[in-house]
């Protein structure tokens, strides 16, 4: 063989080098899909609250309505749909359909149900940069096979998901029970 194929002891220790700084990485990129962002501590999340503004119809009428939220309970609203991806017309009216849920069924004024309904646009735009913020959801790509331009789709991340599901799963009433 000739001396100059043959690999030396810093070529060698080089490539075992790179090898363990890629594993490394590749540690780094696993964990960053399982964990909130760097920085993302300081911004409001979990059971902080935030208003989102509704308008709907009753009785031929348009009404204005403030209704408060917690992340947690958006990101379990939204989060399941997300999963095959959403765009944001369907994201929106989850929400309505939800506010409309809550409202009829708890207020008496709504003996007639309320219909209609949808979400201010700059409400929901605050909702998904702030869901964006928090390492919550990513734009999905599109499908390159389509001849048309495709809506953008939301889907959550791998810690989004494992957020979402943590938070809309029903815990067991054994658990709450032993504490």
């Amino acid at each position: 063989m000739r001396s100059n194929l043959v690999a030396d002891e810093s070529a060698a220790q080089e490539i075992l080098r790179l090898r363990n700084r890629i594993t490394e990485l590749e540690n780094t990129i696993a964990e960053s899909k399982t964990e909130a962002p760097a920085g993302s501590e300081d911004l409001a999340q979990g059971d902080e609250e935030t208003t989102l503004h509704f308008r709907f119809e009753l009785h031929g009428q348009y009404f204005g309505r403030d209704h408060r939220w917690t992340w947690n309970e958006l990101l379990a609203i939204l989060g399941p749909i997300m999963n095959g991806g959403a765009t944001e017309t369907a994201l929106k009216e989850t929400l309505a359909d939800v506010f409309l849920n809550r409202i009829n069924g708890k207020e008496a004024l709504f003996m007639d149900r309320a219909h209609g309904a949808y979400v201010r646009d700059e409400d929901f735009q605050r909702v998904k940069v702030q869901f964006r913020a928090l390492g919550l959801i990513v734009r999905a790509e599109p499908e390159t096979r389509s001849v048309t331009p495709a809506a953008t789709r939301w889907i959550p991340t791998p810690y989004g998901d494992s957020l979402m599901t943590r938070i809309a799963a029903v815990r067991s009433s054994r658990s709450t029970a032993a504490e």
